[in-house]
């Protein structure tokens, strides 16, 4: 199979010859605009970031910092970009699905592999503004992707079948929205006045309500309280002892800081109101269940929905530029924060920070449910905090732990968002308006040697849980690489001289590109990398020329400021670049006020080129010397169009003199050999060739039309033939000539083409407008002819003066610029919105797909692997029990075929070698194999498993779990962060409601004697003092009784309670005498199923009755279609049967069986019939699987561990094997793009 990357060229059979990388379709992007903000994202599944570039989606490798696609269907600016979540065998391209949508509402489903369009959607035709994946926590859902379009509705697309699943309209202004990572039917919207919360989403139906708006609420302008929704309070009125001086500041910062969340369809009135028009952004907390963060410029609020009010906030400097966006991170109980300047902070949490309590009014709660999350205890207070009494308030407070330096921006250049690696956490891209793509590391530097050493971000810092602080003084955030984009439009784009067989061992296919920055760049059109950038102007460049095949002749000039409209002078620069050192040459540096360079023009054989000035006189200057060699008189005639010859004599002048240097050399070797005899030494005479002058010519044309030609020949310049003016032909704009065919195009849209030979010609009306630049193609024989008209772009060929293709701008692109060849058949748009687009003939298409271009290196994605080999590759990290020896030097026997085994290896070489270290190294735990291995491969629910799995499987190490685990946290760590939270609730009481409702949850989580202090808090004068008081005293004589003492009649009432609608008072009632497994059954019967685990794992850990709670409860979410929740709870509670059962129903083989080798490593599995027959599906499944994989040696050592079911399965196997048919893969390996063939190196 030809490899689609090189292609030789013909040349002599004797010598093997350089290989030329081809010239692909593709598009170079340069700036982006100010419409494609937040249009960046990084995909967990093949590691790679798109980008919105004006109305392209430009595809990154943030590893090898090469663009790898660009994807060109959209028709106006992009103003989202989303990768798939989870993989699925629904996706129009695997773990390749993208989606973008644009400002005039349509929504493109890609293949970013092939480059081509899957679905276009379209609701509408406002823009789209807010895109999101299902992530897959439903079942088979991974292919549905929610999408706000605004004003109203919400939609939920099929992007397998290109349809609206549902559609959801509600009354709101919609801005924005996000989906909360711990319940997958909670979404919060962003509205123009309110948050609005939808409880009730579903994948198969549309929300039936129309959600429960939240408004938030400051301080009032005038008032050093907090507002309040009650107005019956002045605004003024303390309710509390004066506090002490020492706490001032702190005070003054709480009053100032601290919001409410209120509950209402209108907005209150009679208070200050914090309007959501200026926030960034509304987002849940990756880490932190019922956590809101509202963004914005100055602040960053994090809102407790449980209690509704703020409960801390990051704000920043008064010197720092406003906030633009805002990432929490999931594995810790952090946050990334990007400024406009570019400034990039990491900020950590710490333990709650105690500050002296201020006056507070009465507010408004919120009236919901008790959730899960709300249950905790004031009994536990951070030892960190040494300050801490009850009469202080609690804030969450995140320190800043690393900071980035400013980015340095070009003028009106903007940072646009970030994307944060999903899986590490530990690395940011950065967007900015030129182009750029700035990668962005965390690591922490070892002050004793000095060098930086790079972690996934759970590795840097410790877990909220954890009660070690870890040292986080060493953190850094450093700039690992930037993918640059072209310099700013417009700009002017000139081919290197074509490939012969004389340059063709030092080729390389550069086009220079001259900015409005006055910089020169290098573009590689095979492999479309930027690859050199020279300063070289100080005022936008006007034009360049091609010297050599690595020199360049560039010019431009600054307006004078004392030059009027009849007089234009300007000070012209023109400069000559060595494009390997970057060295220059200024010419005609003398000079000063003159008028403007209009044209370069370099002739054939290099040793000539003319500088035309607009309105003047051009010169002739001597390019070998660099000296001027003429200037013409003032009344040669005007140029409107020039071009130099291809035709010369230098070929007849070298046989001439080669003729006469062998006759020379014959006479001067007989001598030398008088001389030998003599002893004289011999003379040695220097070639000629390189003091040939050969005799080269131009045409020019005048504003009348007239043809000129002239002859150069050293310094003397000779009058030729004059062509008469065509009287069918315009002023000529542009004149180009290739062998014995002269072209030239007028203001009229003429084409005029000229035969020197037989000195005839043909007219061509393009009935296109004037025509503004032409370009014959490269290459013997080809009269392609390139044209740009001011709307349009047409290929023409000049032997039988036929239109080839046709261009419409802007119907079908956006304005062209500037045109070029970078190949025979591969013509080069540059285009006004600052792109380069290198197209094929049909001028249809700028792209091509990822295995057909030529790139540096390869691209770090293992994605790019046809599926069945990407599978078996993400096996053979895992694991390789069939092997004695882990190893990642693979080989055609583990099932890859010659190519797909090159791409392999260059995979693996990306590998840091601390990891494959780990990786190979037999002492290496296969749970751990399997959590490296997982980030490798952008699985990012299996790297949670694994994290679980260790955590686990290794008694007491609780290391890798943060509270983002939430119900399947241990009991421990889960009851350590609820009593850690109620003590912050208990610290933000402010109304009766608020207290009665911190006091119902202590009494579930037993905490009586806080329970009892907090009721007889109560002041007399208050109407509920006499019912506290009686509830405490319930509180106390419950405490009192023996166990043994009979509650019948608090049993009792509690029943009644809960068949009467009062749930909660009788689950309170039931936790109070010690009955918490009935409470737990009473709230699953009520559907309060998180509640339950909740209880359990708060009151019943160590205790049977837990796993009797935990199993309902996974028997609940297995019935929604929840597994991995399920499957995540079983295995917090170690129940690791239940857990492969659970693997093997969700059809999670690979995994089933990697967990069951690292169980059976740690000698946890119970030696039951039950678990015998288990290992056996698992082993016969997973054998067919690596089979499927083309795995055959580990087909076969699953086989023979399943007995004798598995010999059977051999044989059939071995089968299929020798007669080389394999079976049909499964459903999730089959290829959903093309074949196998498909793929390339």
């Amino acid at each position: 199979m030809m490899d689609r990357r090189r292609s030789s060229t013909p040349g002599a059979a004797d010598a093997p010859l350089r290989q030329i990388a081809p010239v692909m379709q593709r598009t170079i992007t340069g700036a982006a605009s100010l419409g494609n903000r937040l249009a960046v994202d990084w995909s967990p599944l093949c590691g790679l970031v798109a980008t919105g570039s004006n109305s392209m989606v430009v595809v990154t490798d943030p590893l090898t910092l090469q663009t790898l696609q660009v994807l060109e269907t959209h028709r106006s600016t992009v103003i989202r970009v989303m990768w798939a979540r989870s993989p699925t065998s629904k996706h129009p391209a695997d773990r390749l699905t993208l989606a973008s949508s644009d400002a005039t509402g349509h929504i493109v489903i890609w293949n970013a592999k092939s480059g081509e369009t899957k679905a276009i959607l379209q609701d509408g035709p406002k823009a789209v503004t807010e895109l999101a994946w299902c992530d897959g926590r439903y079942e088979n859902t991974g292919h549905l992707l929610a999408a706000l379009h605004p004003p109203f509705a919400l939609v939920l697309w099929d992007t397998s079948t290109g349809s609206a699943v549902w559609r959801k309209t509600y009354t709101e202004t919609l801005q924005g929205f996000d989906f909360d990572p711990f319940d997958a039917s909670r979404l919060a919207f962003r509205c123009l006045e309110c948050v609005l919360f939808v409880d009730d989403f579903n994948p198969a139906k549309p929300p039936q309500g129309a959600g429960r708006k939240f408004y938030v609420l400051g301080p009032a302008r005038n008032s050093p309280n907090r507002g309040s929704v009650d107005s019956s309070t002045p605004a003024g009125t303390p309710m509390g002892a004066p506090p002490e001086d020492k706490g001032k500041t702190r005070r003054t910062r709480i009053k100032k800081i601290m919001k409410d969340l209120v509950m209402g369809e209108f907005q209150p009135q009679g208070s200050s109101s914090l309007t959501l028009s200026d926030c960034v952004q509304v987002l849940y907390h990756r880490s932190v269940r019922n956590h809101l963060l509202l963004v914005y410029p100055r602040e960053v609020l994090i809102l407790d929905l449980d209690i509704g009010q703020t409960v801390g906030l990051v704000s920043i400097d008064r010197t720092s530029t406003p906030i633009l966006q805002v990432y929490p991170c999931r594995h810790r109980d952090a946050m990334y924060i990007l400024s406009e300047s570019g400034t990039l902070s990491l900020r950590v949490r710490k333990r709650l920070y105690g500050v002296s309590s201020t006056p507070i009014e009465p507010i408004r709660n919120m009236s919901k449910a008790v959730s899960t999350s709300s249950i905790a205890s004031v009994n536990t207070v951070d030892t960190a905090s040494d300050n801490f009494t009850l009469d202080n308030v609690l804030e969450i407070f995140y320190e800043q732990k690393a900071h980035s330096d400013c980015i340095r921006l070009q003028k009106h250049a903007k940072i646009l968002g970030m994307a944060l690696d999903n899986i590490r956490e530990n690395s940011v891209t950065i967007f900015t308006s030129d182009g750029r793509l700035i990668l962005v590391d965390i690591a922490q530097s070892n002050q004793a040697s000095g060098k930086v050493i790079v972690y996934s971000l759970p590795d840097l810092i410790p877990p909220t849980l954890s009660m070690q602080t870890g040292d986080l003084m060493g953190l850094k955030l450093f700039t690992r690489g930037i993918v640059s984009g072209l310099c700013l439009p417009a700009f002017h784009i000139r081919m290197c001289p074509p490939l012969t067989m004389k340059n063709l061992s030092e080729y390389v296919p550069y086009m220079a590109i001259g900015g409005q920055n006055g910089n020169i760049q290098l573009t590689n059109m095979s492999t479309g990398r930027i690859e050199r950038d020279f300063a070289v102007h100080t005022y936008p460049v006007r034009g360049l020329e091609w010297t050599s095949l690595n020199t360049v002749l560039s010019h431009a000039h600054q307006n004078l400021l004392s030059s009027t409209s009849s007089n234009s002078l300007v000070r012209n620069e023109l400069i000559h670049t060595d494009v390997r050192t970057g060295k220059t040459q200024a010419l005609r540096s003398h000079r000063s006020e003159e008028p403007a360079i209009e044209m370069l023009r370099v002739s054939h054989l290099k040793q000539y080129f003319i500088v035309a000035f607009q309105g003047a006189p051009f010169e002739l200057w001597d390019l070998r010397t660099m000296t001027l060699l003429r200037t013409m008189p003032k009344k040669f005639p005007a140029i409107t169009a020039l071009d130099w010859s291809p035709l010369h004599n230098l070929k007849s002048l070298k046989r001439k003199m080669n003729a006469v240097e062998e006759k020379e050399n014959k006479r001067d070797t007989d001598s030398d050999h008088a001389k030998d005899e003599n002893g004289s030494k011999p003379t040695e005479k220097a070639s000629s060739n390189s003091s040939i002058v050969a005799k080269e010519h131009f045409v020019f044309t005048d504003p009348e039309g007239q043809l000129y030609h002239f002859s150069v020949e050293g310094n003397a310049i000779r009058d030729g033939t004059r062509v008469p003016a065509e009287s069918s032909l315009g002023t000529i704009t542009c004149i180009a000539w290739k062998s014995d065919h002269i072209v030239r195009g007028d203001s009229d849209g003429n084409i005029n083409v000229w035969d020197v030979k037989t000195r005839t010609s043909r007219n061509i009306a393009t009935n296109r407008g004037p025509i503004k630049k032409m370009r014959l193609a490269p290459g013997r024989g080809n009269l392609k002819l390139l044209i740009l008209n001011p709307d349009s772009v047409s290929i023409w060929e000049m032997k039988e003066c036929e239109l080839i293709n046709e261009l419409r701008t802007p119907k079908d692109m956006v304005k062209v610029m500037d045109i070029d060849w970078a190949a025979s058949d591969r013509p080069v748009l540059a285009t006004v919105d600052g792109c380069l687009r290198v197209m094929g003939l049909a001028l249809a298409s700028a792209s091509s797909a990822m295995y057909e271009y030529n790139v540096d290196e390869s691209a770090a994605c293992h994605a790019l692997l046809p599926n069945k080999e990407r599978a078996n590759f993400q096996i053979l990290l895992h694991h390789q029990p069939w092997r004695s020896i882990f190893s990642l030097d693979f080989t055609s026997a583990d099932g890859f075929n010659e190519n797909s085994l090159a791409f392999v290896k260059e995979q693996i070489g990306f590998i840091r070698q601390d990891v494959r270290s780990q990786l190979e190294d037999p002492t290496t735990p296969t749970a751990l194999r399997g959590l490296l291995a997982s980030q490798m491969s952008g699985m990012k629910w299996e790297a949670d498993f694994w994290r679980l799995a260790l955590s686990n499987l290794k008694p007491g190490d609780f290391s890798l779990v943060d509270t983002n685990f939430d119900l399947a946290l241990d009991a421990e760590s889960f009851l350590r962060f609820h009593l850690e939270k109620i003590s912050l609730h208990q610290s933000r009481c402010s109304t009766h409601a608020q207290k009665k409702r911190v006091v119902d949850l202590m009494l579930c989580l037993n905490q009586k004697e806080e329970a009892i202090r907090l009721l007889l808090d109560t002041e007399p004068d208050s109407p509920n003092y006499y019912e506290d008081s009686l509830k405490a005293c319930l509180v106390a004589t419950t405490s009192a009784a023996q166990k043994d003492t009979p509650h019948s009649t608090t049993k009792l009432v509690a029943t009644n309670l809960i068949a009467e609608g009062k749930l909660w008072e009788g689950v309170q009632l039931l936790c109070l005498i010690d009955k918490v497994v009935d409470a737990c059954n009473y709230l699953q019967s009520c559907g309060q199923w998180d509640a339950s685990l909740w209880l359990a794992k708060c009151r019943l850990s160590g205790h049977p009755d837990l796993a009797k709670v935990a199993g309902k409860y996974c028997e609940h979410l297995l019935a929604k279609d929840l597994k991995k929740q399920a499957i995540l709870v079983y295995l917090s509670l170690k129940d690791f049967v239940s857990t492969l059962d659970c693997l093997v129903n969700a059809k999670m083989i690979g995994l089933a069986a990697q967990f069951l080798q690292a169980c059976q490593e740690m000698k946890l599995l119970p030696d039951t019939s039950h678990m015998m027959v288990l290992n056996e599906e698992i082993s016969l499944a997973y054998a067919r699987h690596l089979f499927d994989t083309g795995n055959a040696e580990g087909a076969f050592y699953y086989c023979d561990r399943a007995d004798e079911k598995g010999e059977i399965l051999r044989r059939e196997l071995e089968m299929l094997a020798n007669s080389k048919k394999l079976t049909v893969p499964l459903e999730s390996l089959e290829d959903v793009d093309k074949s196998d063939e498909d793929f390339k190196n």
